[in-house]
């Protein structure tokens, strides 16, 4: 079977700044597959660092399920993969899919539920939660609730998002 070609299927929102925790942070919303191949380098530089359970957000499984899940014409799910960057290099990755539900624009994870445990890909250092906050602040243009079911006890995510609707396992 053939690979899915790359095709821009919704705008990439160009970085947006925000000062958090005394630090400058860009976040780019990338909403199409062909920029999501030109961060693969950096995804997967992140992601190496990261711990092995992030395999579910990894670069190839989220390509994968966005090569076969986002297409054209049908209005949901929507790719918006939230990338905090610092310096120039990222930072955390977000990796999210918008749909609407009852007129509420909910975002999951890209590749839930079909994915066994959700989470985001972080550098190795204590600022998650302010990249997760950058991250946030960007999407809510696009998303007005985000679902996080299936969270480790362990995960980025469980330490970092907070409210009723982050449920772990």
């Amino acid at each position: 079977m053939a690979t899915p070609a790359l095709t821009s299927y919704a705008p990439t929102m160009a970085g947006e700044a925000f000062a958090i925790g005394g630090h400058s942070l860009e976040v780019t919303l990338i909403g199409d597959l062909m920029t999501l191949a030109t961060i693969a380098a950096e995804w997967i530089t992140l992601e190496s660092g990261a711990p092995a359970a992030v395999v579910f957000q990894g670069f190839a499984l989220t390509l994968l399920w966005a090569q076969n899940f986002i297409v054209p014409g049908r209005r949901k799910p929507r790719l918006r993969i939230a990338v905090v960057s610092e310096d120039g290099r990222p930072k955390f990755i977000l990796p999210i899919a918008v749909t609407t539900v009852g007129g509420i624009r909910v975002g999951r994870i890209a590749g839930a539920p079909v994915a066994q445990y959700v989470d985001a890909i972080a550098a190795q250092d204590d600022r998650a939660a302010d990249y997760f906050l950058a991250a946030q602040r960007a999407l809510s243009q696009d998303v007005d609730v985000l679902e996080f079911n299936g969270l480790r006890a362990d995960s980025v995510l469980a330490r970092v998002a907070t409210g009723p609707i982050t449920r772990p396992i």
